[in-house]
């Protein structure tokens, strides 16, 4: 049986071009997660319009029945349910408190000493202080503003349409959280509307000065009169190091968010092997899109 009878062409040349630009997508859908995996989003963005391209190409040559409508649905299935299994099993959300807050002294146990220890790591909280850190303050603002919801404390955000705001809410959300591993883990929602899996976020792209949990236990011990003014010291936490510096109480705060570690001074540098496989990773997406264009032109 020839080509174009199993995929249902009239021409075997059409149907060995559906094959080829349908195996180029598949390498370049493969292509795009190691980018997404060194933290390369805009990177992996400008090859998603390459894929639209040669879909453009995979369709233009097609002559449209039945079967070929379904073997198209079959494709862009498996070419979107990357999202769905990409999704690393973990539920981010973004916790906005308040020092000083009645009702946060309610929330903050409830959520950082009960559900985080009780989803061993699963559960990921992006919290905002705002009443002291008055940089977060703008941080809740434009949040609020993005995800439609208003800009007080308690407030949970998981995403776009969901978010638990006051005391009785955030004492709810244990069921959502559930319901979300259930599916595979929920994104972390961002300032600007988009989301991303934990595992994929770049700590110090964040906005404001937010601390991540859970964190290193030792981190939650920040006594008055524990350390000395303008020490500086690099914590390793369960996702990332925190460079901190001590205040004039004598307490640790948080300065940087490090991806690759730090010293005493400043975040470590991006290592350089990080920084070269996504180069060598464009390389081969250049072959291969001059490979898929001299083919489309010579059999123009």
């Amino acid at each position: 049986m020839k080509l174009k009878d199993l995929l249902g062409f009239e021409q075997e040349e059409a149907a060995k071009k559906w094959v080829i630009s349908s195996a180029m997508i598949v390498i370049l859908n493969g292509i795009i997660r190691k980018i997404k995996n060194h933290r390369n989003q805009n990177c992996a963005e400008w090859i998603n319009i390459q894929n639209i391209y040669i879909l453009w190409i995979n369709i233009r040559n097609m002559q449209f029945d039945l079967k070929k409508y379904i073997l198209i649905f079959a494709f862009f299935f498996l070419f979107n349910i990357n999202s769905v299994l990409a999704l690393d099993g973990k539920v981010c959300v973004v916790y906005f408190t308040g020092e000083g807050c009645p009702n946060c002294a309610v929330t903050d146990p409830y959520i950082f000493k009960e559900l985080v220890p009780k989803y061993n790591g699963n559960f990921v909280v992006i919290e905002y202080e705002i009443y002291k850190n008055t940089e977060n303050k703008n941080v809740v603002a434009e949040y609020s503003s993005t995800y439609k919801t208003m800009s007080a404390v308690p407030l949970v955000i998981f995403g776009e349409n969901d978010t638990s705001i006051g005391r009785y809410d955030v004492l709810e959300i244990g069921k959502k959280i559930d319901s979300y591993l259930e599916k595979g883990g929920n994104p972390c929602p961002l300032i600007n509307g988009s989301a991303m899996d934990f595992s994929d976020l770049d700590l110090k792209s964040l906005p404001g000065k937010p601390v991540i949990w859970p964190k290193q236990q030792k981190n939650e011990t920040n006594q008055t009169g524990s350390c000395s003014l303008g020490a500086k010291r690099c914590v390793k936490n369960v996702y990332y190091w925190s460079l901190e510096e001590c205040d004039s109480q004598g307490k640790w705060n948080v300065l940087k968010m490090c991806e690759y570690g730090c010293n005493e001074n400043d975040c470590n540098p991006e290592p350089a092997s990080a920084k070269n496989v996504w180069i060598l990773l464009l390389l081969i997406l250049i072959i291969i899109l001059i490979a898929v264009f001299l083919h489309w032109r010579v059999s123009k």
